[in-house]
């Protein structure tokens, strides 16, 4: 009996002892910091680094958020891109920057092909300090328009205020395939097309793209909402004149178009400050087919170029539809540039009388 009850005993101490306590978690990895978009809070880091035989601030990598506040990881994959491109581009064969046609650059020599975010007589500008859009109009005698033009740009577009114009035609874009050069311009990335890069036809005259580049935030509104990233196609037509296409982009699946440039902005991105002095990185064929989508809306009204030196009497079009594309290519499109150029967005201008007119195609 007294041994029944010791085995009794023992077995409920051991129906009652503890499990043993559940392994820790692995710790998560911290994500890496990729550059601004919208909204955005950058790290405030100030060092400075010996880069090509002068001093100039770290490539330090903000962090995206989403609306929430929440820190957006990128696709590892990417990562590994960028981090390989930088020990296996600076190995390659460097290209002489290219010089494109004179005319073309003065009529454009706020977003092309700039080694330096100035004009001709060194003015310097940017987005922050006294050197920022408040500031644009008194930094040179060429930037004046930025300071006294009446029909400046970007604009936020009221669609309550926006008038339908039954005149307006659909935006006959005719982009097929192209070689195209990845450019840093030190104040945004654009992809030159030296050789033209299809056409747009607007009111019956036909405008041949000469570049795209990348603004992050936009810069155009819709009803006071900014989007991540707007993408400005500037077009010239034979005769001088300007008009721009601009597209406006959310957050969500990846762009076709960009998708193709990923390893070219890797490559970009490893140049350091050779990307700096203008050195272009060639793209190779691109195909401009995911850039003509039917526009079944968008608005139109005539405005500026939204950097140095505003020049005015440039005819805008931006599609009503917003387009995708993801975090990743949003923070390829800002890792090339120093941080004080990674919020490259001008402010809303006033709108001085001018009506926003709205195309929408006939049918269901």
């Amino acid at each position: 009996m007294p041994g029944q009850l010791a085995d009794r005993v023992q077995a409920q101490q051991h129906l009652h002892r503890p499990s043993p306590a559940p392994p820790p978690p692995p710790s998560r990895p911290r994500p890496l910091r990729i550059p601004a978009a919208h909204p955005v809070q950058l790290d405030d880091n100030r060092g400075l680094l010996e880069v090509c035989g002068r001093r100039r601030p770290v490539r330090d990598r903000p962090h995206l958020l989403d609306q929430g506040g929440s820190e957006i990881e990128p696709d590892p994959h990417t990562q590994r891109k960028v981090l390989a491109g930088r020990s296996t581009e600076r190995r390659r064969s460097k290209m002489p920057a290219l010089t494109g046609n004179a005319a073309f650059l003065l009529l454009l020599s706020a977003c092309c092909a700039a080694t330096l975010a100035c004009d001709p007589n060194g003015a310097k500008f940017g987005y922050v300090g006294s050197v920022g859009p408040d500031h644009w109009g008194a930094l040179s005698p060429n930037f004046r328009a930025c300071a006294v033009g009446t029909n400046q740009s970007p604009i936020d577009i009221a669609t309550a205020a926006a008038v339908c114009n039954p005149a307006l035609q659909p935006l006959r874009r005719g982009y097929t395939v192209a070689n195209g050069t990845l450019v840093d311009n030190v104040f945004n990335i654009a992809v030159r097309f030296d050789a033209g890069g299809g056409n747009v036809t607007v009111d019956g005259k036909q405008y041949r793209l000469k570049q795209m580049h990348w603004h992050s935030p936009s810069e155009h509104t819709i009803d006071g909402q900014r989007f991540p990233v707007e993408l400005h196609m500037v077009h010239a037509s034979d005769d001088g004149n300007v008009t721009v296409v601009a597209m406006l982009y959310r957050f969500g699946r990846p762009d076709p178009f960009l998708s193709q440039l990923q390893d070219k902005l890797a490559a970009l991105y490893a140049e350091g400050c050779d990307a700096e002095k203008g050195a272009p990185v060639p793209a190779g064929v691109v195909s401009l087919w995911p850039l003509r989508l039917r526009s079944h809306m968008y608005y139109r009204y005539v405005g500026s170029f939204t950097t140095p030196p505003c020049t005015e009497n440039v005819v805008w079009s931006i599609l009503a539809q917003v387009r995708e594309m993801s975090v990743d290519q949003a923070a390829a499109l800002t890792a090339p540039l120093e941080q004080d150029y990674r919020r490259n967005n001008r402010p809303t201008q006033p709108m001085n009388g001018r009506v926003v007119q709205v195309y929408r195609a006939a049918g269901p």
